[in-house]
């Protein structure tokens, strides 16, 4: 056998071995590299499907929390009984705050409004201060809503000058006496109202009343 035979078996050998480690050692292992590229891509698409749904979640999360504290506002502005004890708590501090003294609260009978699931309980205020104070005293009142309070209406207002006052100096205001009535709103059916309860925490005997909303 001549050299130059034996290099060319020798480059033949070679190339097949070559051929062999192709086949069957690099093929195979690029074959699992593709494989494991499809895996992660299709691990990454889940990944980021997975960040997506929990970015919903937190979103929602969010809504929930804020529309559930919300509701509460809103069971406050116009929960789902008259509430007349803490109505009263709410009417204190607010005269409080003002520097108007309240004296009596007398809250009437429920009365439906029409056209709406929902219904107004008229209260009478005896209060009695200067007429800024108690103007202050009306001007809280409409807005206790925002708090967030109890939402109500001032109805009607009748002033005139406390009796035992005397003359006033130049200047300064005289003493008033008030008689306020505003409608708290409640939801819901007509429930009959607590007025021992009412009574009770103002020292006051209960005057029921129905009027209609105008």
């Amino acid at each position: 056998m001549s050299r130059r035979t034996k290099l060319l078996l020798g480059v033949l050998g070679v190339i097949i071995l070559a051929v062999a480690v192709w086949f069957l050692v690099l093929q195979p292992i690029r074959s699992d590299i593709a494989s494991t590229d499809q895996e992660i891509e299709s691990m990454r698409a889940r990944l980021q499907t997975a960040q997506a749904k929990l970015a919903q979640a937190e979103v929602k999360r969010q809504e929930a929390k804020y529309n559930q504290a919300r509701l509460l506002e809103l069971a406050k502005m116009v929960p789902e009984s008259e509430e007349i004890p803490s109505l009263i708590v709410e009417l204190e501090d607010v005269a409080r705050q003002s520097g108007v003294n309240l004296s009596s609260i007398t809250p009437g009978e429920p009365a439906e409004l029409s056209g709406i699931p929902a219904r107004y309980v008229p209260v009478d205020l005896q209060v009695s201060g200067s007429y800024f104070d108690l103007g202050d005293f009306v001007y809280r009142l409409e807005r206790m809503v925002g708090r967030p309070g109890r939402l109500l209406a001032v109805k009607t207002i009748n002033l005139e000058v406390k009796s035992g006052e005397g003359e006033v100096s130049p200047g300064q205001s005289p003493k008033l006496q008030a008689t306020i009535t505003v409608y708290a709103f409640a939801a819901g059916e007509t429930a009959s109202t607590s007025g021992s309860a009412a009574a009770g925490a103002t020292g006051t005997s209960q005057e029921t009343t129905t009027t209609s909303l105008k």
